[in-house]
C-alpha cells in the first residue's frame, strides 16, 4: 500500500483538531512528513504530538518545504492567506484540503477552483463562497 505523505500547513489550534482526527483514523497509509508554520516553535511543539515525529520535518514556509517533502497538504492558515498558500501548494502539484473559508472573495474562490482543475489535483475547500463561485 502506498503511503500518502501529508504536510500540515499552519500549526495553530485547528491543526491539533486535524491531528486528533488523523490519530482516530489510525491509517498506516497516511504519514505526516512536513509541518509548515512561520512560527517554527509552534511547528516543533506540534511535531511532538505525532506518532512518528522522527519522520517529520519542520519548515518555516511552503517554499522552504520544497517539492519533495509531502504529497498532499492540509492548509490551516489565517483566512487572508488561503489563496496565496493554496496557490503555491497547488502549483507544486500537491493535493489540497483547505480549511474554511475557501477564500475571502469570490474572485479568490474562482482562482483556486480553476487552478485545482488545471493542475488535475484533488482539491477540497468548503465554505459559503464556494457555492457562489
Amino acid at each position: 500500500m502506498a503511503v500518502i505523505r501529508l504536510g500540515l500547513i499552519g500549526c495553530g489550534y485547528i491543526c491539533k483538531t486535524h491531528l486528533k482526527a488523523l490519530k482516530k483514523l489510525n491509517d498506516p497509509s497516511i504519514e505526516v512528513t512536513a509541518l509548515v508554520d512561520i512560527n517554527k516553535e509552534a511547528a516543533e511543539s506540534t511535531k511532538q504530538l505525532l506518532p512518528a515525529p522522527q519522520n517529520c520535518q519542520v519548515y518555516g514556509s511552503v517554499e522552504e518545504a520544497g517539492d519533495d517533502s509531502y504529497d498532499a497538504a492540509v492548509i490551516m492558515v489565517p483566512h487572508h492567506l488561503h489563496v496565496e498558500i493554496a496557490r503555491e501548494v497547488l502549483s507544486k502539484g500537491k493535493h489540497v484540503l483547505l480549511e474554511k473559508p475557501l477564500a475571502i472573495s469570490i474572485e479568490g474562490c474562482r482562482e483556486l477552483l480553476a487552478l485545482a482543475q488545471s493542475t488535475n489535483r484533488s482539491f477540497y475547500g468548503s465554505g459559503e463562497l464556494t457555492s457562489l463561485a
